[in-house]
């Protein structure tokens, strides 16, 4: 058993809205699947995530940024616990 995630590419005209639509939620995919569901961790995902961010950027991946709305979400959860 696995995880898989689709990109529909008939769709989209370049490779770089591909990389667009691929991450990072390649990276909460990745996060899904070698998790065990007891130890997923949204604050430590999300920390992990800004590092993956970073790493994408430095390889001019088009992908979409972290803004201040996700940054909102994760404050969201953490005020939540």
């Amino acid at each position: 058993m696995g995880a898989q995630g689709q990109v529909w590419t008939e769709y989209i005209p370049t490779t770089k809205q591909v990389d667009y639509m691929t991450y990072p939620r390649g990276c909460a995919l990745a996060e899904v699947a070698w998790a065990s569901h007891s130890k997923r961790d949204f604050e430590e995902f999300y920390l992990r995530l800004k590092v993956h961010a970073q790493l994408l950027d430095c390889l001019k991946v088009n992908c979409r940024k972290l803004d201040r709305l996700s940054n909102e979400l994760f404050h969201l959860k953490l005020s939540n616990n």
